[in-house]
């Protein structure tokens, strides 16, 4: 019988509370992660997957895995506002969940921080109903994408490393996937239909 040890993750704080980021916090409350952190810059209070939202000004960040779940032209923005203001830990690992963004964006924040970019090839709605499993893409630092692997295995999903020299490629095949496919069946119905 293997003796496996249980696997330990640093507590997660999720920044920007729109789909992607609410149905984060019920992913990982759902596989009881600890979440420490829930924040959104405006918005009605309350809590997401038991967890109680933080909003307006953000204070110090006490987790080890930081996701930025923010819109991809804030992604930089935001992590300099981090950087510039020390509210990470030093040893904390930044991630945002672009599939078109690298995550060289992330470097903003300073310091030594390990960066991934973690894009989840599924639609979220931000209801926490998230059909799983599904694949994570990641791109990134090293030791970044083994904590995000780790992470992604928690939740009960895939994961698959890719290049930064393939993000563009990626997130146009990710893209045809889902709009054009939902277009192109939009396109039969209505051919049918017309028949």
């Amino acid at each position: 019988m293997d003796n496996l040890e249980p696997v330990v993750l640093p507590p997660l704080a999720v920044l920007g509370l729109g789909r992607a980021g609410r149905d984060l916090v019920h992913l990982a409350r759902g596989a009881s992660l600890e979440v420490s952190l829930a924040w959104a810059r405006s918005g009605p209070p309350g809590t997401v997957a038991d967890v109680q939202i933080r909003e307006g000004e953000i204070g110090p960040i006490d987790a080890g895995l930081v996701v930025l779940a923010v819109p991809d032209g804030a992604i930089e923005v935001v992590a300099r506002h981090l950087g510039t203001l020390g509210l990470l830990e030093p040893s904390a690992t930044l991630a945002h969940l672009s599939g078109a963004a690298s995550s060289s964006l992330l470097r903003a924040a300073g310091g030594h921080h390990e960066c991934v970019a973690m894009h989840p090839l599924q639609t979220f709605l931000g209801d926490g109903h998230v059909r799983r499993p599904f694949p994570w893409i990641l791109e990134g630092d090293d030791d970044a994408m083994n904590l995000a692997e780790r992470f992604v295995a928690a939740l009960g999903c895939t994961s698959v490393r890719l290049a930064v020299e393939g993000k563009a490629r990626y997130h146009a095949a990710a893209t045809l996937a889902s709009n054009h496919l939902v277009a192109l069946i939009h396109i039969v119905e209505r051919q049918a239909a017309l028949a």
